[in-house]
């Protein structure tokens, strides 16, 4: 029996982007024993899936404080035991999605012959070997150039196929039914008025919609027919109470429902207006109607992975610019309740404040954000986005349109990085048959050369300096022939993927 590990500690939100993935796995091979790694309190979205065999959860905070005590050998003596146990079960391939250094421990110690993701050498540096690894942590240097959801990424890495399923988060008919019960005991018929999830918290202040513009929706809403249900969790009670303090009416759920109980609650509901949040991800895998509101950051990265959703996109200059904290929150106070009630209403957009997309999906699978009022700055250079697609599937011409302008500064900027990498393999191979320090330094002249590169430059840049910083170097002849056949080979793809452009 094949068995993978899959490696992805927290968060909430990414453990249910991971679900398409893990479901592709399973549907591809349905005798695989699949065990999923996360941190203790993130399982949420995990719980009673048939796409996951097991949970193993990993109490990082628990092991992290008592390292910090007179009993830190117990933490240590945790730490051996985890990666015995894990160890023990001989996994074939391991997936690590975590970006966190030390699961690149964990997956190194595993010694496993297939493993994707990052991994911490023998050799002693740290590794990203696999193509769509390396592509998922190129994206924060050149967002723009990146047309993929984490949950494709995901998909690719693992190697699996979109495979359609209509709720690949999984609630048991007991949950559904508890949850029933828990709205029938707040004056809730869920066969009566429709009802609407609220969720006004997020996981920082940047992320939330100001609290006055969520009263002003609840309003509209109570006034329009709906009954109100505001969710959060135990950190996010004040904010609830704070919302339901300015409505005249609406349940309270935060801080008395676990996050399993309250999304048990989104199968009764007509819909979900919430941050980029957890329960974003789970109303959106749930298959219900959500209305996402995007501040600070990507919703072509994170925003709600099903067809047929709304994101409301706050317009500022500087989005997505994944800031904690805000002084002016312009991009979130620009979303009009009114814009989002009427969306609700009318299930279509003419004319907003924000810019509105609606998700979609390609028929390989893919999903896109479809601008339907778009007057900010493009979350997606499109003509880039198809460019780096190219370069990490070889996949076919995608449909997109490039300015001559816009094609001519795309192409300069591949060109430049080509170049550079071409250089840089010369100097490796003169350095070979030379011995001549010259060369490394040379080498190491371009390479420093390229953090002056913008545009999709930064992009590849990104790209080569992954692979080469992967090359392990205690075998110094073998780690140059390496580090020279990298660039050699990223000049050739990157120069072949303007193939692509007109």
């Amino acid at each position: 029996m094949k068995k993978i590990l899959v490696i992805l500690p927290n968060n909430l939100g990414d453990v249910i982007m991971a679900l398409p993935m893990l479901e592709g796995l399973k549907k591809n091979d349905p005798e695989a024993h699949i065990t999923f790694f996360v941190e203790t309190g993130y399982e949420g979205g995990l719980i009673g899936s048939p796409w996951c065999d097991r949970i193993f959860l990993f109490d990082r905070k628990g092991i992290r404080d008592r390292a910090r005590t007179r009993n830190w050998r117990a933490s240590l003596d945790a730490l051996h035991n985890i990666v015995r146990e894990l160890a023990e079960e001989r996994f074939s391939r391991v997936i690590n999605l975590s970006q966190h250094p030390y699961t690149a421990y964990i997956t190194g110690l595993l010694s496993c012959p297939q493993t994707a993701g990052r991994v911490f050498l023998r050799e002693g540096n740290h590794a990203v070997a696999d193509n769509w690894s390396r592509y998922l942590y190129a994206i924060p240097f050149g967002r723009a150039y990146n047309r993929l959801h984490a949950a494709d990424i995901y998909r690719n890495i693992a190697g699996v196929a979109h495979i359609p399923s209509q709720e690949p988060l999984f609630i048991g008919a007991d949950e559904r039914e508890q949850a029933g019960k828990y709205l029938q005991s707040r004056g809730i018929d869920p066969a009566g008025k429709p009802v609407m999830v609220l969720q006004p918290g997020a996981a920082y202040q940047a992320k939330r919609w100001p609290i006055e513009h969520f009263a002003a929706l609840g309003r509209m809403l109570i006034d329009g027919g709906y009954r109100i249900v505001i969710t959060g969790a135990q950190a996010e009670v004040a904010i609830a109470n704070g919302l339901q303090s300015q409505l005249a009416g609406g349940v309270v759920t935060a801080g008395a429902l676990s996050f399993r109980e309250t999304i048990a609650l989104l199968p009764y509901a007509a819909g979900c207006v919430t941050g980029d949040t957890a329960i974003m991800h789970a109303a959106a895998s749930l298959g219900r109607p959500v209305y996402a509101l995007f501040g600070p950051t990507n919703p072509v990265e994170t925003g709600p992975y099903r067809r047929g959703a709304w994101v409301f996109s706050g317009r500022c200059p500087n989005r997505p610019c994944f800031c904690f904290e805000c002084k002016t929150r312009l991009c979130m106070k620009s979303i009009v309740p009114g814009e989002v009630y009427r969306t609700i209403r009318e299930n279509a957009v003419k004319e907003s404040t924000s810019d509105v997309y609606l998700t979609a999906v390609d028929p390989d699978g893919i999903l896109r954000l479809d601008p339907i009022v778009e007057r900010g700055a493009p979350y997606c250079n499109r003509a880039g986005a198809a460019l780096t697609g190219r370069f990490i599937d070889h996949e076919s011409r995608p449909a997109f349109t490039a300015s001559e302008d816009e094609a001519e500064a795309l192409k300069k900027e591949t060109y430049a990085v080509a170049d550079a990498a071409r250089s840089m393999a010369q100097s490796l191979a003169e350095f070979e048959s030379s011995r001549s320090p010259d060369s490394l330094r040379a080498f190491e002249t371009i390479r420093g050369n390229l953090s002056k590169l913008s545009g999709i430059g930064v992009f590849w840049t990104a790209l080569l300096n992954l692979q080469l910083n992967s090359v392990p170097l205690l075998d110094p002849p073998r780690g140059i022939a390496e580090s020279r056949e990298l660039c050699r080979k990223m000049a050739e793809e990157v120069s072949a993927a303007l193939s692509i452009l007109p």
